[in-house]
């Protein structure tokens, strides 16, 4: 719907009165682009164009006035109306009372940690996380909106981001798919981005790098880099089902509903023979500690990280 709305909006042009088409108007934020530049490229998918455009051409939450009863506010009072009820979540689970408790104080969650996004980049986040994009859905909780958004910003925007440099002002005569050399470029930026964060842990002892879904853990098998005993293994297992049972223990829970699904996840995971999903979450789990013990097994040994997987990316080859 929003897309269908700008498409059919016209703005006023203000150097000689007359009304321009929205595709020909420049991006908000990159005005040297217009909306078209992006829409109408071949170098990137439908979802990275919505996020181009959410990000670089809305304002962000920052300078929005989110008074109670305001547009903005309402707007994304209806983001996340509509975000509960794709979820399927019943009343019975998220009363009335619970969703009019935790809309406001998500929103203030918002104000305060993510007002550097736009309303529509929120409206995205939620969108893939209701439909398990970002992982298996435990419920609408604070939490949960949390590691949306979070991992948007660092999955979804962040790939996005990659691929503005190729977009190029009314270039019409674009390649139908990336260059090998684009390809490669992309991945470089990728890695680079990993070795900012090792970096960070190694001179500042502090980790934040966010493995999404596993895809740094699974390169760094494929060259070689992580082989652990079965000693190894099992005590990072044990490690991953400590850490999810304290993480999604009932008592930590913040709300009736998420209570629920704290209670079942938390059970889950005490059973000595978990199902296939609790299977599933502590596996995920185990390979993000994984790349932990990795990145501290090269602090320890005085390793740099880039240097450790140019080598293993060179025998690779041979």
């Amino acid at each position: 719907m929003q897309e269908e709305n700008n498409k059919l909006q016209i703005i006023d042009n203000q150097d000689n009165g007359l009304t321009v088409p929205y595709k020909e108007t420049p991006v908000l934020y990159m005005p040297k682009l217009k909306v078209r530049d992006i829409e109408d490229s071949d170098l990137i998918v439908p979802l990275e164009k919505e996020v181009l455009l959410a990000t670089l051409n809305n304002e962000r939450v920052r300078n929005l006035d989110l008074d109670i009863g305001s547009e903005p506010q309402k707007q994304l009072v209806s983001i996340f109306t509509k975000m509960i009820w794709e979820s399927g979540v019943s009343l019975e689970t998220f009363s009335k009372s619970d969703r009019t408790i935790f809309i406001p104080i998500a929103i203030e969650e918002i104000k305060r940690d993510y007002s550097h996004l736009t309303i529509e980049e929120i409206g995205i986040a939620f969108r893939m996380g209701v439909r398990k994009k970002y992982g298996k859905f435990y419920g609408i909780n604070i939490s949960t909106m949390v590691e949306w958004l979070d991992t948007y910003i660092t999955t979804t925007k962040h790939e996005a981001m990659l691929r503005l440099p190729y977009i190029k002002p009314s270039d019409i005569e674009k390649p139908k798919e990336l260059t090998e050399e684009q390809k490669l470029k992309i991945h470089n930026d990728w890695l680079n981005s990993i070795y900012s964060k090792f970096e960070n842990y190694k001179k500042n002892n502090i980790y934040d790098f966010y493995d999404f879904k596993n895809n740094f853990y699974t390169y760094c098998k494929k060259l070689g880099l992580i082989n652990l005993d079965e000693g190894q293994q099992q005590a990072i297992w044990d490690k991953a089902v400590e850490e999810l049972k304290l993480k999604h223990h009932p008592k930590n829970a913040k709300n009736f509903g998420q209570r629920i699904n704290f209670k079942t996840i938390y059970d889950k995971l005490k059973l000595d023979d978990v199902d296939k999903e609790g299977e599933s979450l502590i596996i995920s789990h185990a390979r993000k500690i994984t790349i932990k013990w990795f990145f501290k097994k090269l602090v320890k040994e005085n390793k740099e990280l880039k240097a450790v997987i140019e080598e293993a990316e060179l025998n690779l080859k041979k």
